[in-house]
């Protein structure tokens, strides 16, 4: 017997053995992409798609316009949240019914931008438009945290984004040995993403990083003048300019301390020999090896002055003693609690993968470096309105919480829904079985009331 057999817009299956099953291609207006309607209210809550749109140029004739910056900021925006990284997709998703709701138009409206269309609105973003949207980044992070807050600390941390094609910076970076783009993000300890600029590929780490902190910075104290601020990242940042940078900004009413990872030298070695020679040989096991922490000035012939560095020592399973280094400003903590601080700095690395596992940010296929940096951006936002989605479904099921943003939209976010129009209204029906239906009703009573 056949396995299957088309008639018309219909496939019969006859596996089943007590019944055919007729499939049909004509069912009413449906879409995978039922979440949309929570990212539309998060998006509403933070005003973001407008404010991006407003920054967007548009030398377009208004005579013959059809779809407004705004219109395209939320499709462009959407169909990345959703998992649809590529201009190209818009050619089947512009007949969508849920995006095209979300986007304010009538699922029986005509259709969202095509991929030419969207292609040409990532295309008219200069480097001023860049600027302004790191702004808008950073005003976001800004406004997240609570008035009272009067600490915050911020990782920095740079990240590689492969490039298959002959795109302007693409440039081969020797340690990772591929070609591409090397962005600069920051974030905080929650996992705020506080801007993300896009770079060439064969810069070192801490290129730009202190003119990027230095406008975060005046930002966060134009909200909170009398913070304290922490800076962290890995011994890519222990720059001169940098540490300089960091201690003039620093005043009594808004201290400034940071912590960055230093190589090894001869002289560092010297410094711990004596520790490290008492520490070879003694017992490790592999679940607790022993360590120790020392602390002393150490001054580089490039650093202005004599800084404190820590150094960690741990006793291997075959004996020998692993030394790292750490350079502070701060003088108070213990070098052991120091060193501990410092080391929380790696979760930045799983929020970075967060941000290209979720978004897809390594799409930077464009030709123009400038259009590529406006993805990066595009990414950055996407992100943002994943990370306040899952704030919103966390208040209403914990679990949610501790997903990671990927999660959350395959498991939340791409569910089906039947939209239908009527002549007052657009209904839009979700599964009754759904698991996180609860959660999704919740946020979503809870961002329209």
């Amino acid at each position: 017997m056949e396995s299957h057999r088309v008639c018309l817009n219909q496939l019969r299956l006859d596996f089943h053995p007590r019944r055919p099953i007729d499939v049909s291609f004509q069912g009413p207006q449906l879409s995978s992409d039922g979440g949309l309607l929570l990212m539309r209210s998060v998006d509403d809550s933070l005003q973001l798609t407008q404010r991006i749109a407003r920054l967007i140029p548009d030398h377009r004739n208004p005579l013959f316009t059809v779809h407004s910056r705004w219109e395209q900021t939320r499709q462009r925006l959407f169909q990345i949240v959703q998992g649809y990284h590529d201009c190209n997709d818009a050619d089947a998703l512009r007949h969508d019914p849920a995006f095209k709701t979300t986007c304010d138009l009538l699922p029986e409206d005509h259709p969202l931008s095509s991929q030419p269309t969207l292609c040409r609105f990532e295309n008219a973003v200069d480097p001023l438009v860049l600027w302004q949207l790191q702004n808008l980044m950073m005003d976001l992070f800004v406004a997240d945290f609570s008035p009272a807050t009067t600490s915050l600390t911020l990782d920095l941390d740079g990240t590689m984004l492969e490039t298959h094609g002959h795109q302007q910076l693409s440039l081969f970076h020797g340690y990772y040995e591929i070609t591409g783009y090397y962005p600069l993000t920051i974030w905080d300890a929650d996992g705020r993403l506080a801007c993300v600029l896009l770079r060439p590929g064969s810069v070192h780490d801490s290129d730009q990083a202190f003119d990027l902190l230095q406008r975060l910075i005046d930002r966060i104290r134009q909200r909170f003048p009398w913070i304290r601020l922490f800076i962290r990242g890995d011994a890519m940042f222990s720059m001169p300019e940098i540490m300089d940078g960091l201690e003039t900004l620093s005043s009594t009413q808004s201290p400034i301390d940071y912590i960055f990872g230093i190589k090894s030298n001869d002289v560092l070695i010297r410094q711990t020999k004596a520790l490290r020679d008492k520490m070879r040989g003694w017992i490790s096991l592999a679940w607790r090896m022993p360590r120790r922490y020392v602390a002393f000035q150490y001054k580089a012939k490039s650093w202005s002055h004599a800084r404190r560095v820590i150094a960690r020592l741990e006793t291997q399973l075959d004996g020998s003693v692993e030394t790292r280094y750490v350079v502070t400003s701060s003088l108070w903590p213990s070098p052991r609690k120091t060193y501990k601080r410092y080391c929380r700095r790696g979760q930045a690395e799983n929020y970075i993968k967060d941000y290209k596992l979720a978004t897809q940010a390594e799409r930077m296929s464009c030709e123009r470096f400038e259009v590529n940096g406006f993805r990066a951006l595009m990414h950055g936002f996407a992100y943002w309105l994943l990370y306040k989605a899952r704030e919103r479904l966390a208040e209403q099921d914990k679990k949610t919480g501790m997903l990671t943003l990927r999660s959350l939209r395959l498991r939340i976010l791409k569910v089906a829904c039947v939209i239908k129009q009527s002549l007052r209204r657009v209904y839009v029906e979700y599964p009754a079985s759904w698991p996180h239906g609860a959660a999704y009703r919740g946020a979503l009573a809870a961002e329209s009331g």
